[in-house]
């Protein structure tokens, strides 16, 4: 751990700058790979999620949720906050989450 934390503070104190675009595209390539080789397995119920940027439904970039249930190959999240097409009223008023069934690609652990 002591290795990332000099890493984070040579970055954030400018010792990487000539190469911090080298270092974007290494993390954004990383970043892709990990999404889409991850299957449902990688989660578990109960499990927090955060929805990453090749979620499509731009608005839930960032949305936080939890897994409720797992498919075949997907898995289903309620959001903690509902928000647009994805909240419902219920019969005593409140604002709730549907469930929805996403691919793992489009979700990182929170």
């Amino acid at each position: 751990m002591l290795l990332l934390e000099e890493i984070v503070i040579d970055i954030s104190t400018g010792v990487y700058d000539k190469q911090l675009a080298d270092i974007e595209a290494a993390v954004k390539k990383r970043q892709v790979e990990l999404r889409t080789t991850r299957s449902k397995s990688d989660f578990g119920l109960g499990q927090k999620i955060r929805f990453n940027n090749l979620c499509g439904t731009k608005y839930l970039i960032g949305s936080v949720g939890t897994v409720v249930a797992l498919r075949r190959t997907k898995i289903v999240v309620m959001l903690d906050k509902p928000i647009g097409r994805f909240s419902r009223i219920n019969s005593d008023g409140a604002c709730v989450s549907p469930e929805i069934v996403v691919p793992t690609s489009i979700v990182d652990p929170a």
